[in-house]
């Protein structure tokens, strides 16, 4: 199947679980997105949180944008100007953009005396280098095993260490640069472009606090039980649309407690990226007890011989039923909360990092002439208005 193909299927098989507006699989799903979106919107303090406010449906509609980027680029055409991915790329080259591999075995050789499974910080070039030493070292050992595990890649040894790179994952260095760019459409008074700087940020740091887009094993489809393959979807995208109530109020009870400004994060470049590598292993280091719990719910499952994957129709059935549904949330969603938190606090602080940077200008007050706001119907294949009360 080609990857075009595959792509479409994934995105037939999402809109019939998740409805007609939600967004293709790979990062939290589009409640999650909206929902941490609103919640830093309403926790962002100052005059950009008022002005925020002001323009709040542009943000929470446009926050799940970034995923239409690589997962629907036959579509992007019909979007409004002023929509289009600030770094130029659609399709399957976003798609490494949402994640950061901590585990990638180039990092760990590159730096096997580290005292914590942790990446060091790292700019893009310096990365790009640890990648072209470990195809240095490996050669056509390491084209070869590439090459099996990723059909599309056609290159050669020269072009290697790029692909990894991107295979890896870039997002730390994304969202060091949405940061810049946010800053630099405040400084130029283009606030319309400065809100979408600010949703797509929100996006992308949403998705640093994903577990599962730090680990190579991103869909648990090296774990040996194999009812595991899958719980990318489940952790951040089913269980929040079946207990959405609950993830709504949580953020909803989070914010009207807040009583002081969320933790800062640092303005200095180089402090801001070692916050950004922190941060993202911080995540990393809950994978292993979320694969743990989801092993120990599905261990009975397994052992009569459950189906590992649901029909098309329900995504409940097989091992996944609702009584499994219901543990899943109890013994996983106060993780999951917490990570919506934590996301909450490092979108608006980050906000703030664009704003100081941008020499705190003064935004406009009230509503401002913005794109319309649509969204993309993948189940129709179409572009649609979209709803506020839909989210």
């Amino acid at each position: 199947m080609s990857r075009n193909r595959f792509l479409a299927v994934l995105l037939l098989a999402v809109s019939l679980v998740c409805g007609p507006a939600a967004p293709p699989a790979g990062a939290w799903g589009a409640s999650a997105h909206m929902m941490l979106t609103t919640a830093a919107v309403d926790r962002m303090q100052g005059p950009v949180g008022d002005f925020f406010r002001a323009n709040r449906h542009f943000l929470i509609c446009y926050s799940i944008l970034p995923d239409s980027w690589w997962g629907s680029p036959e579509l992007l055409g019909q979007l409004p100007k002023g929509l289009e991915n600030p770094a130029g790329t659609n399709g399957p080259k976003e798609l490494g953009r949402h994640h950061f591999a901590e585990d990638e075995e180039a990092y760990a050789e590159s730096m096997p005396a580290r005292s914590e499974a942790r990446v060091v910080p790292l700019d893009r070039a310096q990365a790009l280098e640890v990648f072209r030493k470990h195809v240095e070292k490996h050669g056509q050992e390491a084209l070869d095993r590439f090459r099996r595990q990723n059909s599309w890649f056609k290159g050669g040894l020269a072009e290697l260490p790029a692909a990894m790179l991107e295979k890896a994952g870039e997002l730390p260095w994304v969202i060091d640069e949405r940061v810049n760019d946010m800053a630099a459409a405040m400084r130029s008074g283009n606030w319309v472009r400065a809100m979408l700087l600010a949703t797509v940020l929100a996006h992308y740091v949403g998705d640093a606090h994903v577990p599962l887009h730090t680990t190579v094993n991103y869909n648990a489809q090296f774990h040996p039980n194999p009812l595991l393959k899958g719980l990318h979807q489940r952790w951040e995208g089913r269980i929040i649309e079946l207990r959405k109530a609950e993830f709504r109020k949580f953020l909803r009870e989070l914010i009207r407690s807040a009583r002081t400004p969320p933790a800062k994060m640092p303005s200095d470049p180089g402090a801001l990226r070692t916050a950004v590598f922190e941060m993202i292993a911080d995540t990393f280091s809950l994978t292993d007890d979320i694969l743990r719990v989801d092993d120990e719910l599905l261990a009975h499952a397994g052992a009569l011989g459950a189906s590992p994957q649901p029909s098309k129709d329900r995504p409940d059935s097989g091992a996944y039923t609702p009584e499994y549904f219901r543990k899943f949330y109890e013994r996983l969603g106060p993780g999951i909360k917490g990570q919506l938190g934590r996301s909450v606090e490092r979108i608006t602080s980050l906000w703030g990092v664009a704003w100081e940077r941008a020499g705190r200008p003064q935004p406009p007050t009230g509503n401002v002439e913005t794109p319309p706001l649509v969204v993309i119907d993948f189940r129709n294949d179409r572009i649609v208005p979209y709803q506020p009360d839909r989210n």
